[in-house]
């Protein structure tokens, strides 16, 4: 077999991380991470130098300790 090369588009690859399809997609999941959390949790999205970001935070000390405790966020989002 002969030798295989694959070169990437950086640019390109950071505009996908970066565009719609790709926030849509993060945002469905965590939308559903915080389905399964129930109150307590938002969502916050951003744009990065390199990729979109949505992260889940607790509004509360009680929320944040307990997922301290439990690692509740982690386990929302094993369904994915």
């Amino acid at each position: 077999m002969g030798d295989i090369k694959i070169e990437l588009n950086e640019a390109g690859i950071r505009e996908l991380l970066k565009s719609e399809e790709m926030q849509s997609i993060l945002n469905e999941h965590a939308d559903n991470a915080l389905g399964r959390l129930g109150n307590g949790y938002e969502k916050e999205t951003r744009i990065g130098s390199r990729r979109a970001k949505v992260m889940i935070l607790a509004t509360s000390a009680r929320t944040f300790y307990k997922h301290m405790e439990t690692n509740e966020v982690l386990k929302s989002l094993r369904g994915i």
